[in-house]
């Protein structure tokens, strides 16, 4: 910065008669100071300033690249990377990193806020007109995070049909839907298609079967009743999950609690059945 005030400008001299005293060589020396920002001095007649021509020319891109460059370092400061701010050259990756920078930073600040608020007003006014809790409200700042919805849809579409009981409202919600107004404001059936109803239906769709076909069928007559204490732990955790962080953490704890036994059996006398169809 020191370098960019004086890009450019000539060097100014002072001269003073062998005779000056000190105040006029501080008269001297403040004008010679002030006249580079001021364009204008005053000094005693018998003193002279002298302007020495600067070797390189002054240009208004060091000034340009200075005002560029604070710019930068102010976008660095406030979101941590530039790219979404400045029009830098770096692909779609580049873009992509920063902008990743920047969520990261706004949610941290949404969660610092979140918890200073509570602590500095909502928790005073619920203790000022119901008294101390045990519990208090949390308070939510932030953007809605972006669903997989590809990735829903699987989930569901494997789980549902095994029992899993998923809130409509919910699943509405994560997909921007609204819930129907009248039974005719739908798409597509009206009642959905129950599992036995599809499976019997995938089930029709083989014209042939074979020894295999019908092993199958045997061994998946329990298959529902066997599958039950396995997926009763998930099940549990999505019911107590109020979010997603926590139903990863419970879906990791609900393995433990998963009763395999009777699963493992069925899965045994699959192999074992299958072993022995073979031989025949």
């Amino acid at each position: 910065v020191t370098f960019a005030e004086v890009y450019g400008q000539p060097l100014r001299i002072g001269k003073y008669h062998a005779g000056a005293t000190d105040k006029d060589k501080r008269t001297l020396l403040r004008a010679v100071s002030n006249i580079g920002t001021d364009a204008a001095a005053i000094i005693p007649q018998n003193m002279l300033i002298e302007f020495v021509k600067a070797e390189q020319k002054g240009s208004a891109d060091l000034y340009e690249k200075l005002a560029k460059f604070l710019d930068q370092q102010v976008s660095k400061a406030v979101l941590g990377q530039t790219t979404t701010t400045d029009a830098i050259s770096g692909g779609h990756a580049v873009g992509k990193e920063h902008n990743d920078v920047r969520g990261d930073i706004e949610r941290s600040d949404a969660k610092q806020l979140a918890a200073t608020l509570k602590k500095y007003v909502v928790i005073p006014i619920i203790d000022l007109n119901r008294g101390p809790q045990k519990r208090y409200p949390s308070l939510k700042i932030g953007r809605a995070e972006k669903e997989n919805l590809e990735a829903l849809s699987k989930t569901l579409e494997a789980l549902v049909p095994l029992g899993l009981k998923v809130s409509q409202t919910e699943v509405r919600g994560k997909l921007g839907l609204k819930a129907p107004e009248t039974p005719d404001d739908t798409l597509g059936s009206s009642e959905p298609v129950k599992t036995e109803t599809a499976t019997a239906m995938h089930r029709q769709s083989f014209e042939n079967k074979d020894d295999v076909d019908g092993l199958v069928e045997m061994m998946m007559e329990d298959w529902e009743q066997d599958i039950e204490p396995v997926i009763t732990p998930v099940r549990q955790a999505f019911d107590e999950a109020e979010s997603y962080d926590d139903l990863r953490k419970e879906l990791t704890k609900s393995i433990e609690n998963m009763d395999t036994s009777k699963l493992a059996e069925l899965v045994a006398k699959s192999g074992f059945v299958a072993h022995v169809a073979g031989k025949v």
